[in-house]
């Protein structure tokens, strides 16, 4: 089982290595696994842009995270409420159904002219993308509430705050995680598009720019990062879910 894990990942660097070695495809396009490793290794020495490695990601992390977590504290406290308080979510369905299939990167200008081209800009819209995406998944969470729970919690005498806190928040507590999981892949999925706002640092900057040279490798050593960080995070918040939730699937 362990193996079948990274049988993908192995299968990856089969055809990756077959189709450089082999010739199939210029090196100036697609460097090979030992070109690659090289090319990794110059940059954690030496770094990038006159940054240390170390540096970029903080940055891209700290950009992400922080978009992450604004959005996630205000994405699920107004996804309960429009999802517990009918009227509420009747008020606001069509304008949340208006604004979610507005991509953040349009938002770009639009941040840049009202909060500049510091960080404030970036965060803004890593926060705006994650709000969205909680308050959809959070809605919904409480609208698939069972009604058998419901009517059992009113049968013994819970009604209003007591029966929302008892019944519905912990029913709808894996809903919430699995929304702040993928809110967290959006927020750290975003970070390239927020970087393009005048950014001297992140991988999302690294990328950019390489690509802008014609510098590949580079291109290839920010992806590699922003998955390998991205997987961590991913991994991360599943150890979190599993230890609020160890409950969950055995009721």
């Amino acid at each position: 089982m362990f193996m079948l894990k990274f049988a993908g990942l192995a299968g990856v660097l089969v055809l990756w290595s077959g189709i450089t070695y082999s010739g199939w495809v210029d090196g100036r396009f697609l460097p090979n696994p030992s070109q690659f490793v090289q090319h990794l290794s110059d940059i954690l020495v030496s770094g990038y842009g006159g940054k240390p490695l170390w540096e970029h990601v903080a940055m891209s992390m700290f950009r992400a995270l922080s978009g992450f977590l604004l959005g996630g504290l205000l994405g699920v406290p107004v996804g309960l409420l429009i999802g517990y308080y009918r009227r509420a979510g009747e008020a606001l369905d069509m304008l949340f159904a208006f604004l979610r299939p507005i991509p953040p990167i349009a938002y770009i200008p639009l941040a840049a002219l009202y909060l500049g081209l510091g960080e404030a800009s970036k965060i803004s819209l890593i926060t705006w993308a994650v709000f969205l995406f909680v308050v959809l998944n959070v809605q919904v969470g409480v609208g698939s509430v069972r009604q058998t729970l419901l009517r059992a919690g009113s049968n013994i005498g819970l009604a209003g705050f007591q029966l929302f806190r008892h019944v519905i928040f912990p029913s709808v507590l894996p809903n919430i995680m699995a929304a702040l999981r993928t809110g967290l892949s959006i927020a750290w999925a975003l970070v390239v598009a927020a970087e393009l706002l005048a950014a001297q640092s992140g991988l999302g900057y690294m990328i950019q720019a390489a690509a802008t040279f014609f510098h590949l490798d580079t291109v290839f050593v920010g992806i590699l990062l922003i998955g390998l960080i991205g997987l961590t995070l991913d991994t991360l918040l599943m150890a979190v879910h599993r230890r609020l939730l160890h409950w969950e699937g055995k009721m």
